[in-house]
């Protein structure tokens, strides 16, 4: 087991580097991008992990690359917008080991390389969502669009400017894994692996389970710094003779925590599933509190709705109430039934 962990460790630095070397080729020979990114085949370090050693040296690996980018070539203009198009882009391509657990378990030679496919284009896309997201919100501004399209809306550029180098990266990756598979397998499977396999219900329960965890923790970390970033934008000042204060968007903080608390919640049930702890009903329990206590700040924003006259009526406060409550009384209640029917066993 230690020496599998140290081999682990080995391969994701090694990995990484060649990422780096990779990344650096690229951007070199990238000359029409005024813009910034690069078609190139860095993603492969990435995907090679993922089908290796899983989703978490993946993910690791990616973000070793991102770190090496910020200590050579970084262009800062926000923190927010580091994490966007520095470390984020290369760590949300390792999501590609989600699929190491079909790729394994497949004899057919096709349907391994279709799983292959099927995790350079997830992850390819994931890393297009947060140059796209880097886009939106710094890279706005229509006089700085290339290629003649300053009459174009921000958020139709930033998608075909980032489609633009991650699309062929994603074909030439994908491509390139194929190859890799029939040519030298043994590049994308640890030692003593073996192609055949047994399929178990638990093993079955296992993946549906990282699955569903890692969607949520997607989902969460997605969130937070969406609406993090909007938080920060949202600052308005009011000044008048004798003060001066500052207002930011509640909401945009409330969806932000959401978001954390999301992430943080499945990070704890990551954990239950590595020590065998994993229980769906104490998830949807944990899930249904949070969601109650979101119902109450929906409350809250109604009651001040209809009794502060400076406030706007906005009726999707109703929306937001009403499904954080009926969620969360469904996810109590499925907890508190299944309690019962597990101590009558």
């Amino acid at each position: 087991m230690k020496n599998n962990i140290v081999r682990t460790i080995a391969e994701v630095g090694i990995f990484a580097a060649i990422g780096f070397v990779l990344d650096e080729i690229q951007g070199v020979l990238a000359f029409s991008f005024v813009n910034g990114g690069s078609i190139g085949i860095a993603m492969i370090a990435v995907l090679i992990i993922a089908y290796r050693r899983g989703i978490i040296p993946a993910v690791a690996t990616g973000l070793i690359m991102g770190a090496l980018d910020i200590s050579t070539k970084a262009y800062i203009i926000h923190p927010a917008q580091l994490f966007l198009d520095y470390l984020l882009p290369y760590a949300l391509v390792g999501v590609a080991g989600l699929f190491k657990y079909f790729f394994d378990r497949n004899d057919n030679k096709k349907t391994k390389c279709l799983w292959l496919v099927v995790g350079a284009v997830v992850g390819g896309l994931l890393k297009l969502l947060s140059h796209y997201l880097a886009g939106v919100i710094f890279w706005n501004n229509p006089s700085d669009f290339c290629w003649g399209l300053n009459e174009m809306r921000p958020e139709l550029f930033s998608f075909v400017y980032n489609f633009a180098f991650i699309g062929p990266s994603i074909i030439l990756c994908s491509i390139l894994l194929v190859v890799l598979f029939l040519r030298a397998p043994k590049i994308l499977m640890t030692q003593g692996e073996v192609v055949t396999y047994v399929e178990t219900k638990e093993h079955k329960n296992k993946v549906i389970q990282y699955s569903l965890v890692s969607a949520l923790m997607t989902t969460g970390l997605f969130l937070f710094i969406f609406y993090l970033i909007k938080y920060i934008n949202s600052l308005e000042n009011y000044s008048s003779e004798t003060e001066i204060y500052y207002v930011f968007s509640r909401n945009c903080m409330v969806f932000s925590i959401v978001g954390l608390v999301t992430f943080l919640l499945a990070l704890n049930e990551l954990f239950r599933i590595i020590k065998n702890k994993f229980h769906y009903h104490l998830m949807g329990l944990n899930y249904g509190i949070f969601l109650f206590a979101l119902s109450i700040v929906g409350l809250a924003r109604i009651i001040e709705m209809y009794t502060d006259k400076k406030v706007q009526i906005n009726n999707l406060y109703w929306l937001w109430f009403t499904l954080a409550f009926v969620i969360s009384g469904a996810l109590i209640t499925l907890f508190i039934i299944s309690r019962k029917i597990e101590s009558k066993k």
